[in-house]
């Protein structure tokens, strides 16, 4: 009976997860949400502490009605939960008024100090969360960057790869910051609802009518938001690229006095991105004022509805309708906040597919390491009939036959450009050939573990790269 449970709890949960894989929210965002199988604690903790205190703030519009019917009419029979010791002992329905209201007034500001303390427990381990993910995306992307070949870093430029480790990467924290303050205020959301059904089920279907024509009619500016988010993402790339490229270059720049040349592209670049962050932030900034008048407008509508129909027809009382427009008050900023937050959200597009792609292994170039390991070499490097092109269909080398035996000093002669730092890059396998092989002593160097090879070689680079930390650290890096 127990491995039935067992398989059937098995199958359950399998099926659970296949469905979960397929839907679109997965495809688009599997690439952090599988992170948050590291960051389960952080996590938990951070939407069970918020969601008790949306809980306690509905507690707490229970006990203002039961205050505000204590006050406005006090002889009328109090509020009861049904639950017989909470109607006598905390609420005290058979204690004078005055006993009653001091009771309300205590658990309305024990609710609500519990609530503060619940909301900045949930916000902190929310931060926490954040960080951890945060920090883990950053290391994925290191690692990835680490086990590329050198190809992939011929076809990309450096400001791009920079400006998705930084700017791209604070943009998706960004995003899990607004992900999470969405999540407080959906949780209230739930609780405001719920609280409004019970008070008018008449007036909530109408208030919840209206508010959903109104985020259906906004959705078409959260949607220009999350087209323009390519746009934005495509020019800050091509700046961070134009940026870092002028200050590599600089010596490059100086001696060929072009400096009017990359002061264009540079004022033209920062421009680009300039007027595409304007059209981007102007579909986000419509967003909230709209919302707030059609809010507004709703809510002043609700106020005119209830007076002229349901007070005077005794279908609600005064202390109701008063909690019903206290929580149609607080609801709306939350509606607000919410729209404003989904066209945030909007922005957040395409940083993070950019980051979804630069985390794809399946499009990039690897090299397979080999197992064994490289001891010194004994007799001579071959390579045989090696072709290589960092465009395939493009060969820079073409049948290169050669043997360099241990002891010999080999010298690669011929004109710039003609491959032979190409040729001598092959050794240390920053590249690996697009056919023949390279021999080092009877054994292809692909079944070689790649690092044990690199800590036998001596290489001097044509291209000084000096890291910024003393000078005794650079001679001795490596």
């Amino acid at each position: 009976m127990s491995i039935l449970y067992r398989s059937v709890e098995f199958k359950l949960f399998d099926s659970v997860v296949r469905f979960t894989k397929s839907t679109k929210l997965w495809q688009d965002k599997h690439f952090i949400l599988r992170e948050f199988k590291f960051l389960k604690q952080a996590a938990f903790l951070a939407i069970t502490l918020t969601i008790l205190s949306s809980l306690l703030e509905g507690f707490g519009l229970g006990f203002i009605l039961n205050f505000l019917q204590n006050i406005t009419d006090p002889n009328a029979t109090p509020i009861q939960t049904g639950i017989n010791w909470i109607d006598m002992w905390v609420l005290g329905v058979n204690r004078p008024v005055i006993e009653r209201i001091y009771r309300i007034s205590a658990l309305i500001l024990i609710t609500t100090w519990l609530r503060s303390a619940f909301m900045f427990g949930g916000r902190r381990y929310s931060m926490i969360t954040q960080m951890n993910l945060l920090d883990r995306l950053r290391k994925k992307l290191f690692e990835q960057l680490q086990r590329l070949s050198l190809g992939y870093f011929s076809h990309s430029r450096s400001g791009a790869l920079v400006y998705s480790l930084t700017t791209e990467l604070e943009k998706i924290n960004q995003a899990f910051d607004v992900t999470a303050f969405m999540l407080t205020r959906v949780s209230l959301l739930v609780v405001y609802v719920t609280s409004m059904f019970l008070l008018s089920w008449q007036l909530s279907i109408a208030s919840l009518m209206l508010f959903s024509l109104m985020s259906v009619g906004l959705s078409n500016l959260v949607k220009r938001l999350r087209e323009t988010s390519f746009d934005v993402s495509k020019a800050g790339s091509n700046f961070t690229s134009v940026a870092v490229e002028f200050i590599n270059g600089i010596r490059t720049v100086k001696a060929f006095a072009s400096q009017d040349f990359e002061r264009r592209r540079f004022y033209n670049a920062s421009e680009n991105v300039a007027n595409i962050t304007i059209k981007s932030a102007s579909f986000g900034y419509a967003i909230e004022p709209i919302g707030e008048s059609v809010a507004t407008t709703i809510l002043i509508g609700m106020i005119i509805v209830a007076f002229t129909i349901f007070v005077p027809n005794g279908q609600m009382q005064a202390a109701s309708l008063l909690t019903f427009l206290f929580v149609l008050f607080r609801l709306i900023p939350i509606i607000r906040l919410i729209n404003n937050a989904r066209g945030r959200l909007g922005e957040f597009t395409g940083p993070m597919n950019n980051i979804k792609e630069l985390l794809r292994t399946d499009n990039k170039p690897y090299l397979q390491n080999g197992n064994v390991q490289f001891s010194g070499l004994q007799r001579a490097i071959e390579f045989a009939s090696v072709d290589f092109g960092y465009d395939p269909s493009n060969l820079v080398l073409h049948d290169i036959t050669l043997t360099i035996n241990k002891g010999e000093t080999t010298a690669l002669v011929g004109a710039s450009g003609s491959g032979k730092t190409t040729l001598a890059d092959l050794i240390p396998r920053f590249y690996d050939p697009t056919a023949g092989k390279i021999i080092i002593d009877g054994i292809d160097i692909q079944k070689f573990e790649i690092n044990s090879v690199r800590r036998k070689l001596a290489i001097v680079s044509q291209d000084t790269f000096i890291f910024n930390t003393s000078v005794r650290n650079n001679i001795a890096y490596g």
